[in-house]
């Protein structure tokens, strides 16, 4: 007596559920047959989905995404589609917190069977589904072995979002979150920029001429990382990005003035000349700035010119970077005599 129970009656698998169970305790990789995803009406195979621990002690094993949960984010209800994208991303960030918890590979594995997915959703109905979209293809890059292979596709996503006129996205802070993504993804996979460098110099475009600050400076950022990591690729199309960099240099927020002036000392020497002359005006008026910090910045961007374009010129940047001897700031001043010194030494 006692030495035995009665096992539960096991019934028959109900369509949605996961495609395997994992033993209580364990960590690893689903294995076993295929199951498959019913959207819009076609039937597609998904493989099986990395599992791993999200609560790291006792309580057995959480996967990070189940077939229900990739069910669910095609759901025609937005409700049922958030929850399936908030349990993902909460899962996401618990295994983050201890890389020994999965592989990269592991992580790439889970992004491949999620990507198409979460890029469908880049532009759902729900505005707290599209920011959580994006959120978890952010989280996973830094994660993946190689998110060099989801670049292209993410990067066409962004732009149909943010990167054509009209801008269809309408939430500001959803427009900021992808060209985060977009600058996220190219610092982690520079090679990738030179395939995909129209789209993200469209991305970076439209994203100067937002009207949320916080993604002006990103786009100015993105301006510095693409004329490092596709300067000749992006030539052809500098001049737009320059002029709608340029728009920002008259911005009441002296930090996006600031950020302005840092894109264009990147990107305008991997323009075509004419660029820079069209650029000069709206720089050098910028050295009686009310800001110091502008002031600065333009110091510095006249130098870094002077450097490294032709000595053709130098002329026309000389009063700028000279303007700052006159200024009536001691710190100022002591930049323009570093950065001639400097100069002096680099061509003596």
């Amino acid at each position: 007596e006692g030495d035995f129970q009665i096992a539960p009656k096991v019934g028959r698998r109900r369509r949605g559920e996961g495609v395997e169970s994992v033993r209580r305790g364990s960590v690893g990789r689903l294995t076993g047959s295929e199951d498959s995803l019913r959207e819009g009406g076609h039937t597609h195979k998904v493989p099986g989905i990395m599992a791993a621990s999200a609560g790291g002690g006792a309580g057995g094993s959480a996967k990070l995404v189940t077939q229900r949960d990739i069910n669910c984010l095609s759901d025609p209800d937005r409700n049922t589609r958030k929850r399936a994208l908030e349990k993902i991303s909460k899962a996401l960030g618990d295994l983050a917190k201890d890389r020994a918890n999965f592989t990269p590979a592991e992580a790439q594995e889970a992004l491949a069977t999620l990507h198409g997915l979460l890029l469908k959703l880049f532009k759902d109905s729900a505005e707290k589904c599209r920011e959580l979209a994006v959120s978890i293809v952010a989280s996973f890059a830094p994660l993946c072995e190689d998110v060099g292979a989801y670049v292209d596709a993410t990067v066409k996503a962004v732009r149909e979002r943010i990167g054509d006129s009209p801008v269809l996205e309408e939430s500001e802070e959803v427009r900021l979150a992808l060209v985060s993504l977009t600058h996220k993804l190219i610092t982690l996979s520079p090679s990738s920029a030179k395939l995909c460098v129209a789209d993200l110099c469209s991305i970076t475009e439209k994203s100067c001429l937002d009207k949320f600050p916080d993604a002006k400076k990103v786009a100015a950022d993105l301006c510095v990382l693409l004329s490092d990591v596709a300067k000749d690729e992006a030539r052809e199309f500098c001049g737009a990005v320059c002029k709608a960099l340029a728009s920002n240099l008259s911005h009441q927020q002296y930090r996006t003035r600031v950020a302005a002036l840092h894109g264009l000392g990147a990107l305008v020497p991997c323009a075509d000349p004419k660029v820079f002359d069209d650029m000069m005006p709206f720089v050098a008026r910028l050295n009686l700035d009310r800001a110091h910090q502008v002031r600065e910045e333009v110091l510095h961007v006249a130098a870094s010119w002077i450097l490294t374009m032709p000595p053709a010129v130098i002329p026309k940047l000389l009063p700028v970077l000279l303007h700052g001897v006159s200024d009536d700031l001691d710190a100022v001043r002591g930049t323009c005599v570093e950065l001639v010194d400097k100069i002096g030494r680099a061509q003596g």
